[in-house]
């Protein structure tokens, strides 16, 4: 699981790292940390642990053996909320489903900023299901 969710913020990180930004959006308690590579890490390590404190296989989904990988797309908006969530690719309505539940599931953010002011910024993550 650990080796999943690291592959998945890596592949958020270098999609967020694809929109011009000073700095990228940071993490609660990620805050006093003024080293932005640092700051970075401290990002990513805040959502891997999101993610597996609240990660849930639904049990309907293991019983009939349902497995893939949910593509979902958001946006952290330059108040730092969650917005613009969409389904990339769809696996199964009760994956996409948990799927929407743990990205909404987010904390608020300090927001990205470009030339120090709060920017909208997307990413790309996948969910990965495995029984």
């Amino acid at each position: 699981m650990k080796r999943i969710i690291f592959i998945i913020l890596l592949f958020a990180f270098f999609s967020a790292l694809s929109q011009e930004l000073d700095e990228m959006p940071i993490y609660p308690g990620c805050e006093g940390i003024e080293d932005k590579a640092k700051r970075n890490t401290c990002f990513q390590r805040g959502i891997m642990k999101h993610f597996k404190d609240n990660f849930v296989y639904p049990k309907i989904a293991k019983k009939l053996g349902l497995k893939g990988t949910v593509m979902v797309s958001f946006t952290i908006s330059e108040i730092g909320d969650i917005i613009d969530m969409k389904l990339v690719k769809r696996v199964h309505p009760v994956l996409d489903t948990e799927a929407v539940r743990l990205v909404s599931s987010l904390p608020t953010m300090i927001p990205a900023k470009n030339h120090n002011r709060p920017v909208k910024v997307t990413f790309t993550l996948p969910i990965i299901f495995r029984p």
